[in-house]
């Protein structure tokens, strides 16, 4: 977490407040440093599951992109081979 907050220019030990949202499934304290935030809530370097791209194509601007998006997780044959491209190495 300390090499990927020097990298991204994030200062590890400031201190975050978190506003929960109301209804909100995911946990996180609401006070915590930037440091923590990366070690042990977010999952930065993770490979994304489908959910991403699907909660992902809700902000997509452009209707190409947005497509895209929407056809990984379709269960398509191009949608499934797009998605293996996308998160296996």
């Amino acid at each position: 977490a300390e090499e990927f907050c020097t990298m991204m220019g994030f200062d590890a030990g400031q201190q975050l407040q978190v506003v929960p949202l109301e209804g909100a499934r995911n946990w996180c304290p609401e006070e915590l440093s930037v440091r923590q935030l990366f070690t042990h809530v977010l999952d930065v370097f993770g490979k994304p599951n489908k959910k991403f791209f699907d909660m992902l194509s809700l902000f997509a601007k452009d209707e190409k992109e947005k497509n895209i998006l929407e056809s990984i997780v379709s269960g398509s044959d191009d949608g499934k081979a797009l998605y293996r491209d996308l998160v296996h190495d």
